[in-house]
């Protein structure tokens, strides 16, 4: 079964996004590691920072697209192949 996509308006409900930095952070605190104030997410095994909204796991450069409200590409990645860097311009 496909991995539901999260709308941009959920999406903005719940994180706060700087372009320049690329980070996410928590707007609520939804579990004892997504704390209000916090940046979101964890590095996973490739490199990839990954953030769990609603019980799904989302990859941060993926999200990107969803926040600024862009079409979502099917494929998404670095262009300085840095992995945890989610900045927009990158």
């Amino acid at each position: 079964m496909p991995k539901p996509i999260i709308t941009q308006e959920r999406l903005k409900e719940i994180l706060h996004y700087d372009p320049e930095t690329g980070i996410f952070t928590n707007k609520t605190t939804r579990s004892w590691k997504s704390v209000q104030g916090k940046i979101a997410g964890t590095v996973n095994k490739l490199g990839y920072i990954q953030i769990e909204i609603d019980c799904v796991i989302y990859l941060a450069h993926r999200l990107v697209y969803i926040y600024m409200g862009c079409e979502l590409p099917c494929y998404v990645d670095h262009i300085n192949q840095r992995k945890a860097d989610n900045a927009w311009l990158n």
